[in-house]
């Protein structure tokens, strides 16, 4: 076509004057518009880039499976039988025309866009359209249907990978177990397909005279191949035809070879399979706490021993931990011990299929744990921040509550998208400053740094049996019970001046009052004076009980009985309160 050079005449005026015929010569079809119309083909019919293209892969790959469910349901039948084929009844055939007429376009185009057409000739899809659709046209001649090698089909069911590329997901190890099994499948259902088809046939030199008069059926086939595969053989179904003999000799070998090199995969998959690669079913009426960072057993047992304390009065929280790496034996321990509360996932912050594992959406924060022990304080925190950005491209509305090691590292805070401590109420931790503060605090007021400390940790005060003893032991437990809480006042507090709620907790509810925080950004606010702070609604205080039993229920509580106490003004409310036992100066014990 490149050296078409026939001149064809065309009238045709040319506008410049009268009567005036001029001949001109057709475009030559250049190599480039060859490559051209190749590169249209394959982009619109074959590529999976695009969705006609998807399109085509998947149903080429349906109508396969279809053509060898319809010859699986044949296979009861004789090989070769005359039939009337413009019978209504006959749908088999007319669905295996139906499918042939699709393959017969798939493989104009897989030819018209092949760039080599001699190697196109000798590849695996060409060689089974060879065997599949010829034998269908001249069924439609003879007007003789011949089960023939349409089992050659089942060859394409390693086209599965193609079609997970449509989809993206040819990564995991599920999906490619599943290609390793397809290529079984195929290889299996494609070695009884030809057993079937000799058995039943028999050898061409002996004019098919050894055809098996025993009904030899396709899923005697399938057993055959199945046994001698798995290297079993049981011998109750062996073939007899001299070409069915030959073919088992080299189904032997090339099946050995083939499960010798798949076994290691499937080995491997079960093998790196961890138990900690589910998902987290979410209950509604549970909240949950996502932790990431740096997962150890230290850090696991101070984190669980102070958020899930029985002091804290909350027995459907959960806590779900997150980190790259199996747990080890002592935390697969301590995991168990608070099974109730506790799931461990493998996965990585990074990684927005983990995070969407564990629904960190659904969460009510997200806590970044680090590693309070390395050397390198700039890394660490690094790593941090990098969890903390993918935890917000994620999810920009998660509360975020992350642990710095250096204090120059919260200048990067704002590098942190939808970073927002307001409305968000993402918080930061800097170990290095809070230490540096609670060290310069204790030069000016020895001992602050211990009440500090004993204060926002959780402790049970179990007053002792036994003698009375007065020594600094007992009192030192007492002060460790001594905690602060964060809950929302009651609105009856409304439009009182600090002091005077002060004085109400203290004296009627045995709550000691610290800290309130309105709810218009004004910040906190520590024993503020009458005129400067004014309780609102929907307010939040910070207090501490004082001689009882410390534990959040009972703060909670305080703020609802504190209707009752002002209320009425009885002092049933503050009676109900001592009623749980006045100061043991007997040995003490505290957890």
């Amino acid at each position: 076509m490149r050296h078409f050079y026939a001149k064809w005449m065309r009238y045709a005026y040319d506008g410049r004057s009268t009567n005036q015929y001029v001949y001109e010569t057709p475009p030559m079809i250049t190599p480039e518009t060859i490559d051209k119309f190749q590169h249209s083909v394959f982009d619109h019919f074959l590529s999976v880039q695009t969705s006609s293209g998807k399109c085509t892969a998947i149903l080429y790959f349906l109508f396969n499976v279809t053509s060898v469910t319809l010859y699986i349901n044949q296979s009861d039948q004789p090989l070769e039988q005359c039939k009337d084929v413009l019978n209504p009844c006959n749908w088999t055939l007319f669905a295996d025309i139906g499918l042939n007429l699709f393959f017969l376009f798939h493989f104009i185009l897989r030819l018209i866009a092949a760039p080599n057409r001699l190697k196109f000739w000798f590849q695996m899809g060409s060689i089974v359209d060879f065997c599949t659709i010829p034998p269908c046209a001249l069924a439609l001649y003879l007007k003789r249907n011949w089960l023939g090698m349409r089992f050659m089909r089942a060859l394409r069911f390693m086209q599965m990978g193609e079609i997970l590329m449509t989809f993206n997901s040819t990564g995991t190890s599920i999906v490619q177990l599943l290609v390793l099994m397809l290529d079984f499948v195929s290889v299996w259902l494609f070695a009884a397909g030809f057993i079937h088809l000799v058995e039943n046939s028999g050898d061409p030199w002996q004019q098919y005279s050894n055809a098996r008069d025993d009904a030899f059926s396709y899923f005697d086939s399938v057993w055959l191949t199945m046994v001698t595969m798995s290297t079993v053989g049981y011998g109750d179904v062996y073939p007899k035809t001299g070409i069915g003999r030959s073919f088992m000799m080299i189904y032997i070998v090339c099946g050995l070879a083939m499960f010798a090199t798949y076994t290691p995969y499937i080995y491997e998959f079960y093998r790196s399979r961890s138990p900690y690669a589910g998902r987290y079913e979410r209950a509604d009426s549970k909240k949950y706490v996502v932790v990431c960072g740096h997962i150890t057993y230290n850090n696991v047992k101070s984190f669980l021993a102070d958020f899930l304390h029985p002091d804290r009065g909350d027995r459907t929280s959960r806590v779900l931990f997150l980190d790259n790496k199996r747990p080890e034996p002592e935390l697969t321990g301590l995991i168990k011990r608070y099974f109730l509360s506790v799931q461990y996932f493998e996965g990585s912050a990074l990684n927005h299929n983990d995070l969407r594992r564990v629904q960190l959406e659904h969460s009510d924060a997200v806590i970044l744990l680090c590693n309070k022990d390395s050397d390198d304080t700039k890394s660490e925190d690094a790593a941090t921040i990098l969890r903390a950005i993918s935890v917000k491209n994620y999810c920009r509305k998660s509360r975020l509550i992350m642990q710095l090691l250096n204090y120059k590292s919260k200048s990067f805070l704002q590098t942190i998208p939808n970073w927002d401590p307001i409305n968000f109420r993402d918080e930061n931790i800097c170990i290095s400053e809070f230490m540096y503060g609670l060290v310069a605090q204790s030069c000016l007021c020895p001992g602050f740094s211990t009440l500090m400390i004993n204060l926002i940790s959780t402790r049970s005060y179990i007053p002792g049996t036994g003698e009375v003893s007065r020594d600094w032991k007992s009192d030192y437990a007492y002060g460790c019970d001594h905690e602060i809480y964060t809950v929302m006042i009651s609105s009856d507090f409304e439009a009182m001046t600090f002091p005077q709620a002060a004085e109400i907790c203290y004296t009627k509810l045995n709550l000691l009052l610290i800290a309130v925080e309105n709810f218009d950004n004004s910040g906190l606010a520590i024993n503020p004076l009458p005129d400067q702070f004014t309780i609102r609604r929907e307010c939040l205080a910070t207090s501490s009980l004082l001689p009882i039993r410390t534990c959040a229920r009972l703060v909670s509580t305080a703020w609802f009985a504190s209707r009752t106490v002002l209320i009425s003004g009885l002092s049933r409310a503050s009676a109900e309160w001592r009623h749980l036992g006045p100061r043991s100066a007997a040995q003490p014990t505290w957890q």
